[in-house]
């Protein structure tokens, strides 16, 4: 298995639709926030995954509310990766 390196490329405009697929590289910080929009939980990503767009604007700056196995999560945006036809598009294994 060979891994192909490509030039990242990001959904256009950076802007991501409730419902859209993404790819989350591993050591991705993902957070939870309180009512207060203070941080109350902070996980680092150990492998690849994917995720789904849970809104199309974020209350953070930057950030994008996504569901990740089963739990809601902020992520950068710089993080995530627009993922079309099953795969995301700068992370192709041959």
């Amino acid at each position: 298995m060979k891994l192909k390196h490509q030039t990242k490329r990001k959904k256009e405009e950076n802007m991501y639709n409730k419902g859209d697929l993404v790819y989350i590289p591993s050591q991705v910080t993902l957070l939870q926030y309180d009512s207060l929009d203070v941080p109350k939980r902070l996980e680092k990503t150990s492998k690849p995954g994917h995720a789904i767009i849970a809104e199309n604007t974020s209350m953070v700056s930057g950030q994008y509310k996504i569901l990740h196995f089963g739990e809601y999560w902020y992520a950068n945006e710089s993080d995530l990766y627009y993922v079309s036809n099953g795969e995301a598009d700068d992370h192709q294994i041959s």
